[in-house]
Order: structure tokens, then C-alpha cells, then sequence
């Protein structure tokens, strides 16, 4: 289902996000992070608000005013909400960063449960409290590991005793294996082991995947699930990959974008991933900040990415759905989804790279159905630099069309 970090930098890009699809099942949101950070002072003149404050005060303000889960619409749209809490202001940790940790624990443990209490207000969409982003790095922490896992322990705790429906995890690391000391174990497995050991609240373990290869979706997802058993926790959380999408700039902006788009997202579905928001709804660096351009699947003015029409194929795949079947054949990858309300009704997705010779010349395919005579073949779609009808022709049990080495095909048929 469409899932994705989203910012509202962009009125035609959010409009898109509001309209192109009926829900949502995840969105990772920056707000409370962003309140957070630019809790420090409020000046009038600036921000409009009624007072100067700073503080609590001020970042209780901002929630009260400006949050989106006050729309309505905006929520509703969701099953899931992520929050990422990271950012320390100066009045929590003595101006030492936004990367460090708070200094007075008693007034962050308070911050914590105001902030919890807020958001428990609202119905709709679960809660899920990501304790902090990428901390295996220093540009967003500068503590130890200790100091992390005391970090998260107080959150945790605190934003549980004020609302107990809120759903706490972490840590949010930037690969599944990534450490923050190199003499300790990954920050994960000191996670879970700390939580087993304390009865600390994990409810969700999440970490980002800028892939190079799918399978390490369900690597991480294996080995998190041995150290859950290991460790004895008491439940399996559940897995969240916050924020994913495909390494490198020239990879992003290749021919081949949207096939390895299309191979991100079988390697999620393989892995039994119960939460994803891809990396991200509509770029949010400048185009002139190295390496960090074009993770959007939407322009800031609006404009569709082709990897953007993977995200709405497989979106599609999952609704009105008894459930997918995955088939490979000599390279190529057949997604089949069966209609729940209507047996005799599929749609399929269908990809094979072709990665030697004229990779850009279109080759012929044809795929047979056992037993079942076809009678219609609609909505038939590729994506290679964008979304194109395609001919699909039907004979007897089987469709055949022509596609690129680096086209995904979309199609709908009935019995």
C-alpha cells in the first residue's frame, strides 16, 4: 500500500499526495521534530505567535496550532503516523546541539509525556513514536551508545505512562547492521537486548535501507527476529523500514530507476516488512546538494516521477486483493493479485532485465494462464521514462506484448 515520508514543501506535490490515492497505510511526518528543533524562541514578528515564549511552552504552542493531525482529512488518510523525535533544543540540553542528548532528564521526561498526551487525543491512525533518526551518525548524534539507550529508555517509558496507545521504537539506524561505538554490537541487537533486560516498551524495530541489493530486507528482518528470540523479549515488535530508496544519485537518475524500484518493493514484500515509507514523497534537498537529489517519486512542482507510477502499481496490487503470488521464470519477475471481490479478475505485474546486448530494444513475451480462458485484457501500462499504454494481445489462455529491459508492464485481465 502507498506509504512514504512526506513534508509539505510543495502545494502540487501535496495536493497529489491528497488526491491520487483513496488512503495511505503509513506516512513518516517531520513535524514533531521540526517543532522541536525550532522550539527555542518565538518572536512575534517572526512566527505570529501571540507571545515570546521558549521552552515547553513554545513547542506545546506549535503542536496546538499548527500540527496536520489536526485536519481532519489529513489523518484519516492514514493507518500509520510516524513521528521521528530527534533534535535536541538549547532549554533540554544547555546549547550543546541538536545532536546531543538532554541535559535535565526530569524536564524531557515531562516534554515527553505532554507530547505523547497530545497526539493520544486524536482517533484515526496509530501513533508510532520513532525514538530518534540515524544515530550511527554523528551528524544527527553525538553521544555514546550508552547514552542513546538511556535515551531511549526514558522516552519510552514516559510517552507510554502518558498514553498508553502510543507505539515507541527505534532506532531508526541508517543500514540494520549500523553501530554507533565500533566496539559494541549493532545499535539494534543493543536495543532489543536492553529492552529484554529492562522490560523496556519496544514495540516496533525500524531502520533505512538505501539498497544496493533487495535481499537485505529480509536479511535485517532475520536477523533482528534471532535477536528478539534470542534475547527472550517478550513479543516480536513489528519491522518498519522509515525511510528506503535506491543508493546513489546516478542510480536514481538512470534509465533503469524504476525496474529496481519495482525489484525495492518485491524485496519488501518477500521479507514480510510490516511497515515501509519510501525515501521520500517529493525531493526535499536543493538540486545542488551533492548526492542528495532526486529521491522524490514527485518534482517540488508536482510532476510524476516514473518511479512514482511503481509506487501506485504496487499501491494497486494490494487493493481488493485475496492476496499476491510471486513467480519467477528465466530472469523474469510475474506479481499476480487476485481480486477479492471479483475471482475472476487479476492484476499482474511483469519485469526482466535485460542487462547485455540492446537492452533498449523491445522483446517479445507471452504469458499463459492453465486451465483458463481469457476475455479481456484492460488498463495495460509500462513505465520506463514515464507511464505509456502498451498493446497487450489475447490468444486462447494467454497475453503477449513487447517490452524494453527496462519497462515494468501493468495489466489487468479477467476470465
Amino acid at each position: 500500500r502507498s506509504s512514504a515520508h512526506f513534508r509539505t514543501i510543495s502545494d502540487p506535490a501535496s495536493r497529489t499526495y491528497m488526491e491520487a490515492f483513496p488512503d495511505h497505510r503509513a506516512v513518516r511526518l517531520t513535524e514533531l521534530e521540526w517543532f522541536l528543533q525550532t522550539s527555542d524562541c518565538f518572536r512575534p514578528e517572526v512566527t505570529g505567535a501571540p507571545y515570546d515564549g521558549c521552552g515547553a511552552e513554545a513547542l506545546m504552542y506549535k503542536l496546538k496550532t499548527n500540527s496536520l493531525m489536526h485536519s481532519d482529512a489529513f489523518r484519516n488518510k492514514h493507518s500509520v503516523v510516524i513521528f521521528p523525535i530527534w533534535g535536541m533544543p538549547a532549554w533540554l540540553n544547555g546549547g550543546k546541539g541538536l545532536q546531543y542528548p538532554p541535559s535535565d532528564y526530569d524536564l524531557w521526561r515531562n516534554v515527553a509525556r505532554e507530547i505523547a498526551a497530545f497526539y493520544g487525543q486524536f482517533e484515526g491512525p496509530d501513533f508510532y513514536f520513532e525514538i530518534w533518526n540515524e544515530p550511527d551518525f554523528e551528524i544527527f548524534w553525538m553521544g555514546n551508545t550508552d547514552e542513546y539507550l538511556e535515551f531511549y529508555a526514558e522516552t519510552a517509558r514516559a510517552m507510554k505512562a502518558a498514553n498508553p496507545s502510543a507505539q515507541v521504537g527505534g532506532p531508526a539506524v541508517n543500514q540494520w547492521y549500523a553501530r554507533i561505538d565500533a566496539d559494541r554490537d549493532p545499535l539494534a541487537f543493543e536495543l532489543i537486548r536492553k529492552a529484554a533486560a529492562e522490560g523496556l516498551p519496544l514495540d516496533f524495530l525500524s531502520w533505512h535501507s538505501y539498497f544496493s541489493d533487495p535481499a537485505f530486507f529480509k536479511q535485517a528482518k532475520d536477523a533482528y527476529s534471532q535477536a528478539v528470540t534470542y534475547y527472550r523479549l517478550p513479543q516480536m515488535p513489528r519491522f518498519v523500514v522509515s525511510e528506503w530508496n535506491m543508493s546513489g544519485v546516478q542510480t536514481r537518475t538512470s534509465e533503469w530507476a524504476p525496474l529496481i524500484m519495482a525489484e525495492g518493493y518485491l524485496g519488501i514484500t518477500r521479507a514480510g516488512i510490516d511497515i515501509q515509507t519510501v525515501y521520500s514523497w517529493v525531493d526535499d534537498h536543493p538540486l545542488d546538494y551533492p548526492d542528495q537529489t532526486y529521491y522524490g517519486l514527485l518534482t517540488q512542482e508536482g510532476t510524476p516521477r516514473p518511479v512514482f507510477y511503481i509506487h501506485q502499481f504496487f499501491d494497486s496490487l494490494s487493493r481488493d486483493s485475496q492476496g499476491i503470488a510471486i513467480v519467477e521464470a528465466g530472469g523474469a519477475k510475474v506479481l499476480i493479485s487476485k481480486a477479492a471481490a471479483d475471482g475472476n479478475r487479476y492484476k499482474i505485474m511483469f519485469w526482466k532485465p535485460v542487462t547485455q546486448g540492446d537492452w533498449s530494444a523491445p522483446k517479445e513475451y507471452r504469458i499463459t494462464f492453465a486451465d483458463r480462458g481469457l476475455v479481456m485484457v484492460q488498463g495495460a501500462y509500462s513505465v520506463s521514462d514515464g507511464l505509456h499504454t502498451k498493446q497487450v494481445s489475447v490468444s486462447g489462455n494467454a497475453i503477449s506484448f513487447s517490452l524494453a529491459g527496462n519497462e515494468v508492464l501493468g495489466v489487468e485481465v479477467s476470465f
